[in-house]
């Protein structure tokens, strides 16, 4: 399994039910949502969303998820693992994938606790967290696993199973980790857990959409292009305000070609309605253009010129992601694969702080 460094992918933790296939969906109280908040060193205020999911063969814990640090909003990546005893350690890294901070500790009830490491200087800050439950949404967690080992035998004979990475058994395997709102008002709930099932079941690798969460897990069965392949889908928690609320619906698919695919969405809820904000309800009167003038600066600021870098298949044209969470801090703009660029370029970011949106955005959405 391969993590990647991207803060809408971290919501995909490995899944080893290989055993026992869930392909009916296993309801896991295990599974939980935290929003917590304090202070490093007695004085960086700092809030961290993340998901702690139990591994139904191993029973470790993985933690995902992101924080930003209060005044500057920016998110950043944490994932890591707990223990039984609730010591543990998160990796903490940027947009770029770079590692940037080590927290490691200890979970007591609903506080945690520990130290903040610097990974190059190596200076240790001390931090403590609490739980935010008010005016917080809540969810349930399903998890489902479909195996198919039809072409085992064949894939055993196959000369490419030793360039391909395959896995151990050179079945295909596919995964889903639901998340649905449950402390909502009840038509808010029934809106944003259909549009994430609805997300899943419509993804961009098929021409039509699947009838329900068991056609989309058989999808993999019978016979297929290629020997073998590997796909998750997963959810996470980006922002858990009172005015917004964003989820972000992952997938990632290796089916034995040059490299994996993987794409993210974000969608941004009102948790009193239940519907989606677009980023035209969030703007000010004739302020788009002005936006996308200001996340093009942006861009070339944290990925180079547009032109001497081929962003946009050397069109030198800026276009500004569809893709955007609304996160506490600003507006994070995400490129999926190929939207600026070539596979190799990568699916870069766009970040715009309360500062720069000041006159571009309706300060309901800058608090």
């Amino acid at each position: 399994m391969k993590i990647l460094f991207k803060l809408c992918f971290l919501a995909i933790i490995p899944f080893t039910a290989f055993a026992n296939p869930l392909s009916s969906g296993l309801l896991s109280p295990d599974n939980v949502y935290m929003k917590l908040q304090g202070k490093i060193a007695d004085k960086y205020a700092i809030t961290m969303d993340i998901i702690k999911r139990r591994d139904t063969i191993t029973k470790a814990i993985n933690i995902s998820g992101s924080y930003y640090y209060d005044n500057v909003g920016i998110p950043l990546d944490v994932y890591g693992k707990l223990d039984n005893g609730g010591s543990f350690e998160l990796t903490e890294r940027d947009s770029k994938g770079d590692i940037t901070g080590i927290f490691k500790g200890n979970f007591t009830g609903n506080t945690m606790k520990g130290v903040w490491i610097n990974p190059k200087t190596k200076k240790e800050l001390s931090f403590e967290l609490s739980e935010a439950t008010q005016n917080v949404a809540q969810f349930d967690f399903k998890e489902y696993y479909h195996e198919n080992c039809e072409r085992k035998k064949k894939n055993l004979k196959s000369h490419k199973k030793d360039t391909l990475n395959w896995g151990d058994t050179l079945c295909s395997d596919m995964s889903v980790s639901m998340i649905s709102v449950k402390n909502l008002k009840a038509n808010a709930c029934i809106k944003i857990n259909a549009l994430l099932e609805k997300t899943v079941l419509q993804p961009i690798t098929s021409e039509k959409p699947y009838k329900n969460i068991n056609d989309l897990l058989h999808s993999i069965d019978g016979e297929r292009d290629f020997d073998y392949s590997d796909e998750q889908f997963g959810m996470g928690v980006i922002s858990n305000e009172e005015n917004v609320l964003c989820i972000s619906v992952s997938y990632y698919g290796n089916t034995g070609g040059a490299h994996p695919n993987s794409y993210c969405a974000f969608y941004n809820f009102n948790p009193q309605t239940g519907d989606t904000i677009s980023l035209m309800q969030i703007m000010l009167p004739e302020a788009i253009d002005n936006l996308i003038a200001v996340a093009k600066e942006k861009f070339i600021k944290t990925n180079g010129d547009l032109k001497e870098n081929g962003w946009f298949y050397d069109e030198a044209e800026f276009k500004l992601a569809s893709n955007f969470a609304i996160t506490k801090g600003g507006l994070l703009f995400q490129y999926n694969s190929y939207e600026a660029g070539p596979y190799v370029m990568g699916a870069p970011q766009v970040f715009l702080t309360k500062k720069e949106l000041e006159g571009l955005v309706k300060p309901e959405y800058l608090k």
